[in-house]
């Protein structure tokens, strides 16, 4: 859609899979792109960018202070940076948690399965002080029926069920702490 947009798009991702999807997706399209086989860490330094997209990164990394604070560093003053993790009580009611993990939801919230995944969760506010060098402009808990433990009870949804349906779980009084991510807009200052 950015390359759609005829935007200069920097990929990072440490899954050369996943940079050779990118590149198949990019061809023909009007906008230009590098590529950075590397980890949020390890970052290239990029010239600054208006906008970078975290999206469930920050909770896959072992350092993400050091990775937020690698893309303060590249976005320009006024930039805009869109991140989501996964948020801490509703990954284990959905579909795709790994068996075995229930210490993760009881203590420290480190879903740790060897072999398969390694995923840190959040609380809001752990997620607010992620996001502390930054403007929050927006932060909502999300996935409740998108990929969450309401998946199953809401069936399949168009967006503006999906909409609808998420703002009435985020706001009852049960269902409301059991989203699965908490996604974000924030914004460096100018």
């Amino acid at each position: 859609h950015l390359l759609d947009l005829e935007c200069e798009v920097e990929v990072v991702d440490p899954d050369l899979r996943s940079l050779w999807r990118c590149l198949a997706q990019a061809v023909h399209r009007p906008g230009s792109i590098d590529l950075h086989w590397s980890t949020g860490e390890a970052m290239p330094d990029l010239a600054p960018v208006d906008v970078a997209i975290a999206a469930e990164v920050l909770c896959y990394v072992e350092n993400a202070k050091q990775v937020v604070q690698r893309i303060f560093d590249t976005l320009k003053p006024g930039g805009h940076l869109l991140c989501s993790v996964e948020a801490r009580w509703g990954w284990a009611m959905g579909p795709d948690v790994h068996e075995g993990t229930i210490e993760a939801f009881l203590t420290d919230g480190v879903v740790h399965a060897p072999k398969d995944r390694w995923v840190r969760t959040y609380t809001e506010s752990d997620f607010r002080e992620l996001l502390a060098p930054f403007h929050i402009i927006s932060l909502l808990p999300t996935h409740y029926a998108l990929s969450g433990p309401f998946e199953a009870a809401t069936g399949p949804l168009g967006i503006e069920a999906a909409r609808q349906i998420e703002a009435r779980l985020r706001e009852h009084p049960v269902a409301g702490p059991l989203n699965r991510a908490f996604t974000a807009v924030v914004q460096k200052p100018k």
